[in-house]
């Protein structure tokens, strides 16, 4: 299953412009020394050998303390065919429901964010005005998904990493940001049965569910009444289908290590359908779970030898998302099949084996309700 024959939106590399900004260090609030490395790693994805932004066309900055130090990378001529804009760091609630980017010297208080920070609607009018065919704004802070209802949102491709009251943790003592992490991750690991560029709505769905809020997993930190955040995108008409970056993945979907990869993320939207927030998205997941493993196991019966463990593995995997998707008859002739296949090939206590079997008993059960 792919969707490598969708014609994405490629940018004209001549006229595609990019701007990183990060604030780490503040005054008044708790530094952030992630953000520098996420400016810098997000830069070289989408400028590097994989990224369809030009280097010379990108402009970075740190920690700035004024507004016009972001702003102004934001004037970048005449007739751009992209103007992309990224921002790492605290976002701050301003009165009447705001957003703020903060700046070194930024005061987290509602009458006060405003004049010592960024305005999010300062960040929106520069896009507009530059004219670009193609304005993308992704926003990685606390509160950014505030940005929809700003002022001149609404010709903006918006991509962000919390809701309105949701504050973008991440985990301690790591490199990164959480949201910057799993884009870097999606950016430099690529989607196996993907298309050959990966657009934004391509990203989107990646990160929606790579960051999935769990049951199981522990708490922030900082707020352990509180769940991960999860990132929200707003599209406008076509714009999901913009090309960032190059797919490093493509065409390997039907390979080992392109099925197991596949596989895995089977398993994190079977994982969100089971635990994942937000509690309506569940059922939903557990049947997009369901058709991702039926096209990988489809794959795996073509592509792999008849003995091969990991055929083996993928094929219990799928009978038992056909039963977590409601459904215990079939996941049951599934595995009497895999089970009739499989029993002759391996030793009596080989794990997976027993495994299956106990799958074959719960579902047997579940039949028989």
């Amino acid at each position: 299953m792919t969707d490598a024959g969708w014609p994405p939106l490629v940018p004209d590399a001549a006229r595609a412009h990019l701007v990183v900004a990060g604030c780490a260090g503040f005054r008044h609030l708790p530094a952030l020394p992630r953000a520098g490395a996420d400016v810098a790693a997000l830069t070289a994805a989408l400028t590097g050998p994989g990224g369809l932004f030009a280097p010379e066309l990108a402009r970075t900055v740190t920690d700035p303390r004024r507004p016009a130090d972001v702003l102004r990378l934001l004037e970048v001529g005449p007739k751009p065919d992209v103007l992309a804009f990224c921002y790492t760091g605290h976002g701050l609630k301003a009165r009447h429901g705001r957003l703020v980017l903060a700046l070194t010297d930024s005061v987290d208080e509602e009458r006060q964010a405003a004049a010592t920070g960024l305005p999010v609607e300062h960040v929106l009018d520069a896009l507009r005005e530059s004219g670009a065919r193609h304005a993308v704004a992704i926003l990685d802070c606390c509160y950014a998904e505030r940005v929809f209802d700003a002022a001149g949102a609404e010709n903006v491709h918006l991509l962000v990493a919390a809701g309105r009251t949701e504050r973008a943790w991440s985990p301690p003592g790591a490199a990164h940001s959480r949201f910057s992490a799993a884009l870097l991750g999606v950016l430099s690991e690529g989607v196996p049965e993907g298309p050959e560029l990966l657009d934004l709505a391509t990203i989107f769905r990646r990160l929606s569910v790579l960051l999935a809020p769990l049951d199981s997993e522990p708490r922030p930190p900082e707020a352990p009444h509180q769940s991960w955040p999860y990132p929200r995108q707003r599209a406008v008409n076509a714009s999901g289908d913009l090309a960032l970056a190059r797919n490093p993945a493509f065409g390997t979907g039907r390979t080992a290590a392109g099925l197991a990869a596949r596989a895995r993320f089977a398993s994190r939207v079977g994982r969100a359908g089971r635990e994942g927030r937000p509690l309506v998205a569940r059922r939903e997941r557990l049947a997009q779970a369901e058709r991702l493993f039926a096209a990988i196991a489809r794959d795996a019966a073509e592509a792999l030898p008849f003995g091969d463990r990991l055929r083996f593995r993928i094929h219990h995997a799928h009978a038992s998302a056909v039963g977590e998707g409601g459904d215990p008859v079939a996941a049951r002739r599934l595995l009497d099949a895999l089970l009739k296949d499989w029993s002759p090939l391996a030793a009596p206590d080989d794990p997976w084996l027993r495994a299956a079997r106990a799958s074959h008993d719960h579902w047997s059960a579940a039949a028989r309700g």
